[in-house]
């Protein structure tokens, strides 16, 4: 069971603004992170996968729409305007082999017993889609 819990989401890549809200986390005292997705879709999608992964401590990753899309290739072809195809592309060639990997392997939710409040379903826009 969890007491207290962080929980961020819509990270897209802005490396300054998760070290501003991950030091206000650390003073806190979380027992666990959840990190609800679209964590690389940005500018500094490398450096945001990179401290992301470096964190200590319980922490429960969901996938976003744009993960499922910079980690799946989604372009054009499957709908996406070209401006949308084209960061996906740009985001998904900064990244790692094993940052991929991660970002592929992201579940659609998470559920915690979280104290006060019972079982808390995490997902990323409803349990129907993550574009909801």
């Amino acid at each position: 069971m969890v007491k207290r819990i962080a929980v961020i989401y819509d990270i897209h890549g802005n490396a300054p603004a998760l070290e501003a809200v991950l030091s206000e986390i650390q003073n806190c005292k979380v027992d666990a992170i959840v990190v609800g997705g679209d964590l690389a879709w940005g500018p500094q999608p490398a450096l945001v996968m990179e401290r992301l992964l470096s964190l200590r401590g319980t922490v429960y990753f969901i996938r976003g729409n744009a993960d499922r899309e910079v980690a799946g290739g989604y372009g054009v072809e499957q709908g996406l305007d070209d401006w949308i195809a084209e960061i996906n592309r740009w985001c998904a060639e900064q990244l790692s082999s094993q940052q991929m990997d991660f970002l592929r392997n992201l579940k659609d939710s998470v559920t915690l017993t979280i104290d006060g409040l019972g079982e808390v379903l995490f997902v990323h826009g409803s349990p129907r889609s993550d574009e909801e």
